[in-house]
């Protein structure tokens, strides 16, 4: 009994957890008026790699990336299906980031993180 406990406790510490990042969505057309559709998508980030998960298909999506290093990653998406991305954040100074995403109709969903040395 007391050599299963090691062993729950022992896997327990080794579990790397996510963190989930929040989003703030801004949903607006190009003409100003209220749109009803949302990004889909989440971000997470594990020690030093950020995770932007696409929950459906997406078209014309710019992810933009900046913090202490001022811009570190900016790519546009169209997916026909749902994806996930990891992106490198290793290279860069530890501190806040931001993240932001807004697609061709105008929509958008930003957030901040923290990414801190292990």
């Amino acid at each position: 009994m007391y050599f299963l406990l090691i062993m729950l406790v022992s896997s327990l510490c080794c579990v790397n957890a996510h963190d989930e990042v929040e989003l703030k969505q801004n949903r607006k057309g190009n003409g100003g008026e209220l749109s009803q559709r949302a990004i889909p998508v989440d971000v997470d980030i594990d020690r030093h790699l950020l995770g932007i998960h696409f929950r459906d298909r997406v078209k014309d999506v710019n992810v933009s990336v900046s913090g202490p290093d001022g811009m570190v990653y900016n790519e546009w998406f169209t997916t026909p299906a749902a994806r996930s991305v990891q992106v490198d954040l290793s290279p860069y100074q530890d501190g806040r980031y931001e993240i932001l995403f807004f697609d061709a109709d105008g929509n958008e969903a930003e957030g901040s993180f923290l990414k801190e040395e292990d």
